[in-house]
């Protein structure tokens, strides 16, 4: 993976030097059913559209599951839904402060409540608020 950070960001003239561990273990745990050159698109995506440093995903990424088969039939509020439920269980529903859901999408932790009450993600009992 690292290798493939380093040759698209020469080619592509980026700035990213790092992958959050949330990120890099999700692309890690993924199947990736379309082998290598699916993982190398999806990072090519990533850094076309993060700004910064830091690698940001841009793809609805399951474990298992393909990354462009399900997206594509999805609103942009399902997808954005199903994104933050994955970031909100990487982080065990922690919602503020350090390696919290709303740090990892870098948003403000109020931004992040109320998108998730618009699109209907329930507090789990005992995340932080």
């Amino acid at each position: 993976m690292h290798f493939f950070i380093t040759k698209l960001c020469k080619r592509l003239g980026s700035q990213v030097e790092t992958v959050n561990d949330s990120v890099f273990r999700l692309l890690q745990s993924h199947s990736w059913p379309g082998n290598v050159r699916e993982l190398e698109a999806v990072i090519e995506r990533s850094i076309i559209g993060s700004d910064g440093t830091e690698l940001k995903l841009f793809e609805l990424i399951e474990v298992g599951q393909a990354p462009h088969q399900e997206v594509l039939k999805l609103t942009l509020d399902e997808m954005t839904k199903r994104y933050i439920i994955s970031i909100l269980n990487e982080v065990n529903w922690k919602i503020s402060g350090k390696d919290s859901a709303s740090e990892i999408l870098d948003i403000h932790p109020n931004t992040l409540r109320s998108l998730m009450q618009r699109l209907g993600v329930m507090f789990r009992k005992g995340s932080t608020l």
